[in-house]
């Protein structure tokens, strides 16, 4: 079992420009959440192969580790491009650079980042629709993944997204949305104890996520 014991952060909102038809309205700042975690092992782990996977990973029983929430700076822009259409662009950036992954400081190449924009358009006043893309880059190669990327792997990916709103009446509505995520495939290369003789092979990290959602609100006053 691994435990946070520790964790602080500050986060900073500036509203800079406002319109009718054009906002500029979130610049956004997050300041790096400092996590000092802890691996405590119950009897029943202790001698099994989940401990030497957990040893050969620099997590041993007992022993703390950093593993920080990177800093995150993120920036908004709302276009009306019309009363009915808008457009809605966002970069968001991930300051994992100087984030303290204490033994993991040197895989990451570079900051990760969002880049998305989506688009909503009023048919009625009743009914709404909304489509929006999203691409993550992510900065970090398979061959530096540790056992935390392994079991869940970050990886570069195209994000569509679809989404409606129905307003039955000023109190009640439903809004349903459909997501999907395009991971692109990458390789971990196989590391060898001696030529030919692999300790692990290559492994291919690949996924494709769907994502249906449905809300039903009713506001009371």
């Amino acid at each position: 079992m691994i435990t946070l014991v520790n964790g602080t952060t500050e986060q900073y909102r500036k509203n800079l420009i406002k319109g009718n038809l054009f906002k500029f309205n979130s610049l956004r700042y997050e300041t790096r959440v400092e996590l000092d975690w802890k691996t405590t092992l119950d009897s029943s782990t202790k001698g099994t192969v989940g401990e030497v996977i957990l040893r050969a990973n620099g997590r041993e029983d007992g022993k703390s580790y950093r593993r920080d929430l990177p800093a995150v700076l993120a920036a908004g822009l709302l276009w009306n491009v019309t009363p009915e259409f808008s457009i809605t662009p966002s970069y968001t950036l991930y300051l994992e650079k100087d984030a303290d992954w204490g033994s993991q400081n040197n895989s990451v190449s570079h900051n990760s980042y969002d880049l998305a924009i989506s688009l909503s358009y009023e048919f009625t006043k009743k009914l709404s629709g909304t489509m929006g893309y999203m691409y993550t880059d992510v900065g970090m190669k398979p061959d530096d993944f540790s056992l935390i990327e392994q079991m869940s792997p970050p990886l570069d990916a195209h994000t569509i997204a679809l989404g409606g709103k129905y307003r039955f009446s000023e109190r009640m509505s439903v809004a349903t949305g459909l997501m999907g995520s395009f991971y692109q495939s990458d390789d971990a290369s196989a590391v060898y104890l001696a030529p030919g003789v692999e300790r692990t092979p290559q492994v291919t990290y690949d996924k494709t996520v769907y994502t249906l959602a449905i809300n039903l609100q009713y506001r009371f006053f």
